[in-house]
């Protein structure tokens, strides 16, 4: 694989080894220093966000999952794939199961605690942003105890904190954004932080965006083969009764934010479902189609689980309570003979 940056030192970068789970890691602080983003890249990225179409590729529910989940074998792992059993974290998102900070105690004190997964090349393409996106809901000692998110690009070698900054890590992508720290209770949206610390307005909904180019230089970001991501969760050595942290429903797909139109093999699809995941209610816009359908939804088995005729394409709307949490294939079927096809994922 091709190196970006070749020369460290140069980027006014220092790194240190991590001592609980190997390889190089990049502090936030040390990384950004001696980052030069420009301003007028960042805004042409965001001003694209309200277009964007999000594929979701493979997903982690805890009762089924596409990857494999790894909870790092360590001493002070307290990391859980369970039903939670707390006062403020009672319950996974989509019950259920999550994977908590211990389903049933407190966390304890001076706990180093990661769990892991890799991002393979579905969701890796040159031409388009990865998205990282899950459920989260915590309660901790505010800035003393913390989770941090960490990627590696170079299977694991090195780890840089997917924080709100421009340029990352070795092998990365030439920006990464935040463009989802939301409140489902509240629908307030946040800033996104470095660290989760505190407690949160309820369920939170959060994404990650990898860009892998910058629009105006498309050469600055190489896709790697794969991606590690890890959570990492940590304490001090003052005992507070806090309950920790719970994480659901991780998704990661490729995105389209230049066309909005998803790569479909031999035909480009005009079929849209936004927004999408879905939480709440999404519309289906279908800019081929203008007369009645056949609408078929299958699961990620391949089952039918949804059939529908004469089904007009301007009135279409799917509501999560109509589903189970994970990947779908919608098809939509003229009489003329013509289809068209469109991935969604239900949150």
């Amino acid at each position: 694989m091709k190196k970006i940056y070749k020369n460290f030192q140069s980027c006014g970068m220092t790194m240190k080894r991590d001592e609980q789970g190997g390889g190089t890691n990049i502090p936030g602080s040390a990384r950004r220093k001696g980052i030069k983003t420009s301003l007028i890249v960042v805004l042409i990225s965001i001003s694209f966000m309200g277009s964007a179409q999000f594929y979701p590729q493979d997903s982690i529910l805890f009762e089924v999952n596409t990857v494999p989940v790894h909870i790092w074998d360590s001493p002070t792992n307290i990391w859980q794939i369970g039903s939670p059993q707390k006062t403020y974290l009672n319950a996974a998102w989509s019950a259920p199961k999550g994977i908590i900070t211990d389903t049933i105690i407190p966390y304890p004190i001076n706990t180093y605690s990661t769990f892991s997964f890799v991002i393979n090349s579905k969701s890796l393409k040159q031409d388009f942003a990865t998205y990282i996106s899950f459920m989260q809901k915590f309660d901790t000692d505010t800035l003393l105890d913390r989770g941090v998110i960490e990627a590696s690009y170079d299977g694991g070698g090195v780890w840089c904190e997917l924080g709100n900054t421009g340029w990352i890590c070795p092998n990365g992508p030439a920006l990464i954004t935040w463009d989802q720290d939301s409140s489902v209770s509240s629908h307030q949206k946040y800033n996104h932080l470095a660290v989760t610390s505190g407690r949160s307005d309820g369920w939170l909904f959060s994404r990650c965006i990898l860009n892998w180019i910058i629009i105006l230089n498309a050469s600055d970001g190489i896709v790697p083969d794969s991606v590690m991501v890890r959570f990492i969760f940590t304490s001090d050595g003052s005992a507070n009764g806090r309950e920790g942290w719970l994480i659901d429903n991780i998704v990661f797909g490729y995105m389209d934010y230049l066309t909005g139109i998803p790569e479909t093999p031999g035909n480009q699809s005009d079929l849209i479902i936004f927004p999408n995941p879905i939480t709440g209610q999404s519309a289906i816009r279908n800019k081929q189609f203008a007369g009645p359908v056949t609408l078929r939804i299958f699961d990620r088995t391949g089952r039918l689980i949804r059939q529908e005729s004469e089904v007009k394409t301007d009135h279409l709307i799917l509501d999560r309570k109509d589903f189970l949490p994970g990947i779908y294939l919608m098809k939509l079927d003229k009489k003329q003979g013509n289809s068209q096809t469109a991935r969604f994922i239900v949150q």
